[in-house]
Parts: structure tokens; sequence; C-alpha cells
């Protein structure tokens, strides 16, 4: 009974840190009618650069500033891709997604062994439900940033990145740029 218990906690810890994909294409695709596929490429390259800091001995929350700058890069170059050179949204997600697997390869290699370092995880001290450590950690970072999304959409920015999706030409009549207002939006933070 208790490694079904142990299991059901596992799949809840890794739903949460996946609702940070579904969150990511929630914005992208619902709110600033963009389908980009970036996001699968760039999860997998914050997983990459996030292990092999691990593995060099940066200290888990310096290197979480890192992992983020490198999905926005992705992101903004998606954007870019879109905006200035005309390309398909689909196909320019496409593009930057297969260069950010490309590129995993090269920073973590095939295979990269963490071994015990020290993670956020233990970094934190907790020292009552000690079993839920990862669970308690990963709910908080998890409504804290979708906290700050909703804070974050009800800003001056984030009625302009709704309006890039709904109304692009409102955009231009206020006198704003839509490539750059489009190239912002698909960042994914």
């Amino acid at each position: 009974m208790n490694e079904l218990f142990v299991l059901g906690q596992n799949v809840i810890e890794l739903g949460l840190i996946y609702s940070l994909v579904v969150l990511s294409m929630h914005l992208t695709s619902r709110i600033i009618k963009f389908d980009d596929l970036t996001v699968t490429g760039s999860f997998g390259i914050g997983g990459a650069i996030s292990a092999q800091l691990l593995v060099m001995g940066v200290n888990p929350i310096i290197k979480f500033p890192v992992v983020i700058a490198s999905g926005c890069f992705l992101g903004l170059c998606t954007g870019l891709l879109h905006t200035k050179l005309n390309m398909n949204n689909l196909i320019s997600g496409i593009v930057i997604s297969t260069a950010a697997f490309s590129i995993n390869l090269k920073i973590a290699g095939p295979n990269i062994a963490l071994g015990p370092v020290m993670t956020l995880f233990e970094i934190i001290p907790f020292q009552i439900l000690e079993d839920y450590r990862h669970l308690i950690i990963l709910s908080v970072l998890i409504i804290t940033a979708f906290a700050l999304v909703k804070w974050f959409l009800q800003t001056q920015m984030g009625f302009m990145l709704k309006a890039v999706g709904d109304n692009p030409q409102m955009l231009t009549n206020l006198g704003k740029s839509i490539y750059s207002d489009s190239s912002l939006s698909v960042i994914n933070i």
C-alpha cells in the first residue's frame, strides 16, 4: 500500500511540473492566439541547462534565472522568426524546437549523470513532513507562478498581449508595434 501512495505522490509531483508547460501553451494558444510549439524545446533545454549547472555545482537558486532566460530566449527567437522573417507561427515554433533538441545534446550530452548533487529540494530547510518536501515546494512554486501570470495579465502589458490575440488592428490604432508585441508575447516565461 505504501508503494501505491509513493507512486501517487510522484504522479502528482510530475503533474505539477508539467502544469507549467500547460500554462505556457494556454497563454500562447488561447490568450495570444499564437499556436506555438517552442515550449517543447524550451522545456527540454531548461532541463539540459539545469542538469549541467547542477553537475557543475552551481547553486540551484542561481540556476533558475538562467534556465528561465534560456526559455525566454527561445520564445524570442520564435517571435522574431515569425515577425521579421514572416514565417508561419507553427513552422517557426517547429524550427526553434528542433534547434533546441540539437542544442540539448550539445549542452548535456547524450546521457548526463547527476549523482548526489544539491537541488532546490535539499537547499530549503524542511524538518516537518520530510516525506512531502517535494510536493509542498512544487505546490508553492506552481501556485506562485500561476498567481504571477494572473497578475501580469491584469497589467497594461498583459492587456496589450491579449490585444495581440484578439484584435491586432487595435494595437496599430494605438500606435503600438504589432511585431514587437507579438515577439514579446511568445517568450513563454
